[in-house]
C-alpha cells in the first residue's frame, strides 16, 4: 500500500518547484531538512515539495520502527476481535497507519480500525492516500482537544517539533486535560520520538506519567541498551530490529534511510 505513496510522491516532486526564490540548487535535505532539524533550527512543514521529499527519504524507516514496536509490545493484540478508533496527533503522512495495517495483515489479526489523522499543516495532503478507513482533519494541537471514542492515541514524532518551537507547555496542558477528562479506561497513549533529552523526551514523560499507574507504563527503545538516555528510571524494553518493511531502492535522486534510528516508545495504558 505504501508503494502507492512512493509512486505518488515521486510524481509530485517531478512537477514541483523549489520553495526558495534565491536561485539556490533545489535539494530539500541540504536546504531545508538538515538546517531545520539537525543543525538546531526549527523544523517546519509548510513546503509541499519538501514534504514529498521527506516521505521518500524517511517513510520506510518510520513505518518499520512502528511495525517492530508493535511486534515487541503486542499492543494490537490487546484489541483483537474488535473494531477500534486510532487517533494520530501530528499525523503527517501517516506512517503509523501503514505500519498498523501491515502488522495486522502479517499476523492475521482479527482487528478492524478507523484512523483519524490530525495535523496543523494541510501541505501533507499530496503525500496521502484516500482510503475508506482514514479521516484527516486540520487541527491545531495548541487548542483544546478530546480523546472521546479513541482507543489508541499516537504522538508520532510530533512532540520534538512542538518542543523546538517552545509551544510544549500549552500542548502538555491540553494533553493532560484530554487524558483526565475524555480518555477512556482500556485505551492507550503512545509516544514515539527521538531518544534524546534535548528534544523534550523526559519533559514529556515527567509531565504525563503521573496521570497513569506506574505499572501501566512501558518504555521501549531501539539501539544500544547502554545508551545513557535509557538509564535512570523505570524498566526499558529493547525492540529487536528487522529489515525495512518497504523497499528503499525506489529513487535514483533520493537516498532513503534504510535503517532504524535510535528512538523511544512510551506506552501509557489507562
Amino acid at each position: 500500500m505504501f508503494n502507492q505513496v512512493i509512486n505518488q510522491c515521486n510524481n509530485n516532486i517531478s512537477l514541483m518547484n523549489c520553495c526558495h526564490d534565491d536561485g539556490r540548487h533545489c535539494y530539500c535535505y541540504d536546504n531545508c531538512i538538515k538546517p531545520g532539524f539537525y543543525e538546531g533550527g526549527l523544523d517546519t512543514y509548510d513546503c509541499r515539495k519538501k514534504l514529498n521529499f521527506y516521505v521518500l527519504k524517511y517513510g520506510p524507516s518510520y513505518i518499520s520502527e512502528i511495525y517492530y514496536y508493535l511486534s515487541a509490545s503486542k499492543l494490537a493484540e490487546i484489541f483483537q476481535g474488535n473494531h477500534i478508533n486510532i487517533l494520530s496527533l501530528g499525523c503527517g503522512f501517516s506512517p503509523d497507519y501503514y505500519a498498523i495495517t501491515q502488522y495486522i495483515s502479517d499476523n492475521n489479526l482479527s482487528l478492524g480500525f478507523q484512523y483519524y489523522g490530525w495535523d496543523i499543516s494541510p501541505q501533507w495532503q499530496p503525500t496521502r492516500l484516500s482510503l475508506p478507513n482514514i479521516n484527516y482533519h486540520t487541527v491545531d494541537l495548541l487548542n483544546p482537544f478530546s480523546f472521546e471514542n479513541s482507543h489508541i492515541i499516537i504522538l508520532n514524532k510530533v512532540f520534538s517539533t512542538i518542543f523546538r518551537h517552545k509551544n510544549h507547555i500549552a500542548f502538555l496542558s491540553n494533553l493532560a486535560d484530554a487524558i483526565k477528562k475524555t480518555m477512556s479506561q482500556g485505551s492507550v497513549l503512545l509516544f514515539n520520538d527521538i531518544n534524546n533529552y534535548k528534544t523534550g523526551r523526559d519533559i514529556f514523560d515527567n509531565y504525563i506519567a503521573p496521570f497513569f499507574n506506574s505499572t501501566s507504563i512501558r518504555r521501549y527503545y531501539y539501539g544500544d541498551p547502554d545508551h545513557p538516555a535509557c538509564k535512570g528510571y523505570g524498566t526499558w524494553f529493547n525492540i529487536p530490529q528487522g529489515a525495512m518493511i518497504y523497499p528503499t531502492d525506489y529513487s535514483p535522486n533520493i537516498d532513503p534511510i534504510n535503517s532504524i534510528r535510535q528512538n523511544v516508545f512510551f506506552e501509557y495504558r489507562k
